[in-house]
């Protein structure tokens, strides 16, 4: 184990989007909370989750997506909007 080369730790980001997070990104992102956001838009936020849970398009181009949009939301809400 000492000898071995590095190796990376790759985190399930897509089973928890697409199995068990739905909801939850669904809420994030929903239109009710985006227009407080000034730098992404209710329809483009939208375009991309439910191209990631509709199957139209290869789920892989949307998973980072949908994540970094929940991450940016949830973080805007903490610290521009005071944690409301």
């Amino acid at each position: 184990m000492v000898s071995r080369p590095k190796e990376g730790f790759v985190m399930p980001v897509t089973d928890w989007l697409l199995h068990g997070l739905e909801d939850y990104v669904r809420q994030t992102l929903s239109p009710s909370r985006l227009p407080s956001t000034p730098s992404s838009t209710p329809t483009g936020c939208r375009l991309s989750w439910t191209s990631l849970y509709r199957g139209q398009h290869d789920y892989r181009l949307f998973v980072n997506k949908v994540l970094a949009l929940v991450v940016f939301q949830e973080w805007h809400d903490m610290y521009m909007m005071g944690g409301e």
